[in-house]
């Protein structure tokens, strides 16, 4: 039975957008210009960070097979060391959109 009601419950949940009211249309002047260059820049910061992530994993990888020693003693270390530097390439990116945009 308690089943049966979570079923039910998890329906109603997901039909929930179906039935509700449609909301009106963002007008141009709703959002101030900061807002939106802003909004870009994260979506330009986190659409490029799987990528720079996976350039610095290649990039640190090919180093340590040249004969580059470890930067960090732990795996741990080592992941947060490409993380970090896929996140300030990412940065990077979204810092010279939001100049080549002005």
């Amino acid at each position: 039975m308690k089943r049966m009601i979570l079923c039910v419950m998890v329906l109603l949940l997901l039909l929930m957008p179906v039935f509700s009211a449609t909301g009106e249309e963002y007008r141009e002047d709703e959002f101030p210009e900061w807002a939106l260059s802003l909004r870009r820049g994260e979506t330009l910061f986190f659409g490029s960070l799987p990528l720079t992530c996976a350039l610095t994993s290649v990039t640190y990888t090919l180093a340590q097979n040249a004969g580059m020693s470890p930067l960090h003693s732990t795996d741990l270390g080592e992941a947060a060391i490409v993380v970090g530097s896929a996140a300030v390439l990412s940065l990077a990116v979204a810092v010279v959109d939001y100049l080549l945009g002005e």
